[in-house]
Order: C-alpha cells, then structure tokens, then sequence
C-alpha cells in the first residue's frame, strides 16, 4: 500500500509538471513573417522561435537585406507580450524588440527606428530559404541605409551646375567663365595691375617689363619696380598662372635665384623658386606654403621652360574675435604634379617669426619682386575663377 502511494505521487507531479510547462509555453514561439515599413519599406524577412531546453533560440532570415539563416542573440523576454533580441548582419549589431498585439500578431521595430508588422506563416522560413535577392535589390552596403532602396530614390536632377566651355588645351586658354589677368598685352596689365607702395599704400600702374607675350618682373624700384597686385579682391577662386626661371650664372644659388611668390589674399605666399639643382630650406622650396608647408614633390622644369601653377585657395572664414572659425585652405599643382593637397594654412606667412592671425576680407593676388640680384622671372597666361 505505501508502495502504490509513492507511485501515484510521483504520477500526479509529473502531470503537474507537464500541464505547468505547456502552460508556460511561450508566446512568441513559432514561425513569423514579418513586413518592414519604414526607409526598409518592402522588405520581407522570417522569424523562427523555438524552445530549446526552456530557452529560447530564434533564427531570422532576410534575403531581401543579403542575409539568411541569422542566430539570434541576447535574447530576452521583458514581459509576456515582449521580447528583445539581437543579431548581427553584414558586421553590424542590430537590436531588436517586438511586442504581441494577439496570439498570431505582432509590431516591433529594427535597430529602435525601423518599423515592421508581423503575423504567424509556418510557411515563410522555408519560403525564404528557397528564395533569392530580387534583382533590383539594391548592393550590400555595411551600412544599410541604402537597403530596401530602388536607385532612383537617392538621385537627384537639379539645380543643374553650369555649362563651362573648357579652355583650349594646346595653348592652356581661359575657361569661359574665368577672368583673364594678364594675356601678354600690356594693356591687360595696365587694366589689371597696380604697384602698391609699402609705406603710403598708394597705387600706381604696374611697369613690369612685356616681351613676347610675358612680363618680367622690373626689379628697378627708382623706375616703377616691386611687387605687383590686382585691382580686384577675391575670395576663394581657382587661380592659373604660368612662369618662367630664366637662365642665369651659377653663382646665384639657394633663395637667391629666381626667387618670387604668389600671395593668395595678399596674405598667404606660395612659393615660386628655381629649384631645378638648387637645394634650399625644404619650407621655402617651389610650392611651399612659405615657412610653414614643404611641397609634397620638386616638379620643377629647367630654367627658360615654362612652369604652371593651378592654385585652389579655400577663402578663411573668421570669429568676431578675429581668430580663425575656419582657416584658408589650398591646393598646389605645379606642373600636373601635385605640390600641396587641400593644406592647412596655419596664418601669414612670414619671412621672420611665426605665422600670425589677421583678420581679413577679400584680397588681391600680389605678385612678388623679390629684392635678391638674380634676373627677374617671368609671368604669362593668367586667369581666375571666383567660386
């Protein structure tokens, strides 16, 4: 009798113990299908739930997204309605959470800003499994904004950018758009050029020296020499200009030979240097941002070949204060050899002392005499284009 007893216990435990786990079956187990909105609006993917020793293991499938047959991580049951997991897709980690609206439906959301609806299909795992990417699915992208996308909707048909009728390349020629400073006559440089004198600040008209379709600096300051600038101001631009190292005795070596510089803004002095055989401080070789940058390379041509310059200068931006808010930038291409890319011009370039902060506007383009005894250089084929 106390045999049977033990035995009917143990019965009535184990139905017990069985009627308790059905009851505490999980909601969320089965097979869901489930609809993306959102910026992944079309998208179908696949959920499988299922109990695994009592905890729960999932799959996701989404070959719309370039994935299939994703484990499930970290997940975890907040409530009874509830679930949060995770998962990882083209290296990245995505959350995720949904929320029972009845027994066969559900809303959720991927990574907290994606939407999706979801419904019980027993069907819709081996559905997926069999099925391939559309075709007009858009590429991977590791950063799935793209994902979901038709090309059309990242294209975009104007503002249309304006038409500019490049220059002719055999004789390197002015865009249509561009301002022409200097085409070897003398009166493009009488209507384009001034010398500014350093102690009054007046102007007078530029007497560099036109031959052949170039003007060569005029060293003698009794006679209308020194330093040359435009009449206009500019900002940030795209700035061509070709020039010539003549030929000269040896004597003449370092900085003392065929010394000059472009001075963006009046401010900023790239440096313009025979540097053909001639070694100098690297910080004030041809294409130096002067005292302050190296170039990147010497593509320097022999003295009496022409050398070009296509300068982009990035106009500084400044605080109330006068300090930098966003400081001038520049590219140097000298020669199709690139000298300086999109550097940092850390203020003023100076010949002693460091680079100082001068809040400024627009300035001129200032061509420099330097004030050493070699011949002077020459300039040609000078044009800019504001932007």
């Amino acid at each position: 009798m106390k045999k049977f007893a033990v035995i009917m216990v143990c019965m009535l435990m184990a139905f017990f113990t069985t009627t308790q786990a059905q009851d505490n079956k999980s909601p969320f187990i089965g097979d869901w299908e489930l609809k993306a909105g959102g910026p992944l609006d079309g998208a179908t993917l696949g959920l499988s739930i299922k109990d695994d020793g009592g905890k729960l293991k999932g799959i996701l499938a989404a070959p719309s997204l370039g994935a299939n047959q994703i484990e499930l991580g970290n997940i975890q049951v907040v409530s009874s309605k509830e679930l949060k997991y995770s998962f990882g897709i083209q290296g990245i980690d995505v959350e995720a959470s949904m929320v029972l609206k009845d027994n066969n439906s559900l809303t959720g959301t991927l990574a907290g800003q994606y939407p999706f609806e979801g419904k019980r299909n027993n069907d819709i795992m081996s559905k997926l499994s069999q099925s391939q990417a559309n075709a007009n699915a858009v590429p991977e992208r590791s950063d799935k904004i793209g994902a979901g996308m038709t090309p059309t909707m990242s294209e975009y048909w104007s503002p249309k950018p304006k038409v500019v009728t490049p220059g002719n390349q055999a004789t390197a020629s002015a865009p249509s758009d561009a301002i022409v400073l200097f085409d070897g006559t003398e009166k493009s440089m009488t209507d384009n050029w001034v010398t500014v004198n350093m102690r009054t600040q007046e102007a007078a008209p530029a007497k560099w020296i036109i031959k052949d379709g170039a003007m060569t600096v005029n060293k003698d300051y009794q006679n209308g020499g020194g330093d040359i600038q435009t009449k206009e101001e500019f900002s940030s631009y795209q700035l061509h200009i070709e020039w010539c190292v003549p030929e000269m005795d040896a004597k003449f070596t370092s900085q003392v030979r065929g010394n000059s510089g472009v001075y963006n803004q009046n401010m900023y002095e790239v440096q313009i240097l025979d540097c053909y055989n001639n070694d100098t401080y690297v910080n004030g070789m041809t294409g130096s941002i002067y005292k302050q940058t190296p170039p990147l390379a010497n593509a320097m041509r022999k003295p009496g070949e022409w050398n070009v310059y296509d300068i982009i200068y990035s106009a500084p931006v400044f605080n109330a204060d006068g300090t930098y808010k966003v400081r001038p930038y520049i590219t140097v291409i000298q020669n199709g050899v690139v000298l300086q890319n999109h550097t940092e011009i850390l203020g003023t370039t100076e010949y002693i002392g460091f680079p100082q902060v001068k809040a400024h506007g627009d300035g001129p383009i200032l061509l420099q005499c330097h004030g050493d005894p070699s011949p002077g250089i020459s300039f040609r084929n000078i044009w800019i284009r504001k932007m």
